[in-house]
């Protein structure tokens, strides 16, 4: 009985025979994607609450980490069979789990997956139309909801179950060989702008701010009504509009108004996000 890490290792030599022979058949198309669930500098990955919603990818702690998968477009030139052959886990990364979309963006339709695969470092090969598709990876048991319901028009969009576990003495690393040797071409780029960020929140404090700044400001412009109404009145005494700056009060408050923009543009960022 073969143990896990021997399992892999015969999978990988399978693999690497089927990849010599992709590549020695002629009008090969090969290359390989990889890179860390846990870094932040990679453009692939977005993350998962559980709640059927994909959103920005997290960072900090391992529970955050185990949720985050990396996704990315692949769009078909030529017709062709399209291998997937997994390496990540024998060079140290955690168990894959690998899902296959047809379309584009957050509304590609669930293909398939290495779920029903027993080794843990997969060879999976699909027979692809030329068009658009979506593949990710992530850590196993951080499984897509579009596995989960079959029959309910599974989309990428549908997000991932945030069940995911990195498992004892391994690391967030992924590694990913796609090739054809029958005729098929593809690009593959990462799957930026798949989601929307959130729109920043002003804080309590910058509200209230803004409201001082108003109020003040509001003040301000009704001593100055009043002043202009006492000129045209004959009882008060002449005054003279020297073109002089507003009174402090109203600059005052123009400040604060300035000052409550000013914080809202910044943009603190969305309240309670984590990174």
């Amino acid at each position: 009985m073969m143990n896990d890490k021997q399992m892999s290792r015969a999978t990988l030599r399978i693999a690497a025979l089927t990849w010599g022979l992709f590549l020695c058949a002629g009008n090969a198309s090969a290359t390989t994607v990889s890179g860390y669930l846990d870094d932040s500098t990679n453009t692939a990955l977005v993350g998962s609450d559980g709640d059927q919603d994909l959103q920005a990818a997290r960072f900090g702690d391992d529970g955050k980490i185990a949720r985050n998968v990396a996704v990315y477009e692949l769009t078909v030139s030529n017709a062709g069979t399209v291998s997937f052959v997994s390496s990540g886990y024998l060079h140290g990364g955690a168990e894959p789990y690998f899902t296959l979309f047809q379309g584009s963006g957050t509304g590609a339709t669930f293909l398939g997956s290495n779920l029903s695969d027993f080794n843990i470092d997969f060879s999976l090969p699909y027979s692809l139309n030329a068009g658009s598709y979506m593949f990710a990876i992530g850590v196993w048991m951080n499984m897509s909801f579009a596995e989960n319901n079959p029959d309910a028009d599974p989309t990428l969009g549908d997000g991932f179950t945030a069940l995911g576990d990195l498992g004892r003495l391994r690391s967030y690393y992924y590694e990913l060989d796609i090739a054809s040797a029958d005729g098929g071409v593809f690009t593959i780029n990462p799957a930026t702008g798949i989601i929307t960020p959130p729109q920043p929140v002003p804080e309590p404090s910058t509200w209230l701010l803004m409201g001082f700044g108003l109020l003040a400001l509001g003040v301000a412009r009704r001593q100055r009504r009043y002043v202009r109404e006492c000129r045209g009145n004959y009882a008060c005494e002449p005054v003279v509009d020297t073109g002089a700056p507003p009174p402090v009060a109203e600059r005052g408050s123009r400040m604060l108004l300035l000052t409550g923009l000013a914080f809202m543009g910044a943009g603190a960022g969305p309240r309670g996000s984590i990174n």
